[in-house]
């Protein structure tokens, strides 16, 4: 099939003999990957979701998307994007030096953070003089 140009009407998808597979046969052969892999409930529209997901994760336009899923209106594509955001803050949230400052569990705790956070920034400044030093 490579040695030709494609055409609007060849399958996707085919078999290990060159016949294009069924939407049955794919639902089956992905049912039994997941089963394989452990994981539970897959189904190709999962990939479609995977994609959506991904696209807006990685600074992906929801215009664009839309247009790509074909969607009339951007209402599933603001599901996807809920969740995208969420992901975002929620790293954001696990990464951000400031994180020990916005919750406080317990005095001790706060003041060690805040403590190295200055001790941090006395060796970044030391740094920055040594470089200024002529």
């Amino acid at each position: 099939m490579a040695d030709r140009d494609a055409r609007q009407d060849d399958p996707l998808f085919v078999t290990r003999y060159g016949r294009g597979m069924s939407r049955d046969s794919i639902r089956q052969l992905l049912e039994e990957l997941g089963k394989r892999s452990g994981v539970s409930n897959v189904h190709a529209h999962r990939f479609r979701q995977t994609f959506a997901i991904q696209y807006l994760r990685n600074g992906g336009d929801v215009f664009a998307l839309q247009r790509l899923l074909g969607h009339s209106s951007l209402e599933m594509v603001r599901r996807y994007l809920s969740i995208a955001d969420t992901d975002s803050a929620e790293a954001h949230r696990r990464a951000s030096p400031a994180q020990p400052y916005n919750q406080t569990p317990n005095p001790h705790t706060y003041l060690l953070a805040r403590s190295k956070l200055a001790t941090e920034w006395k060796m970044y400044s030391h740094d920055q003089c040594l470089h200024t030093l002529p």
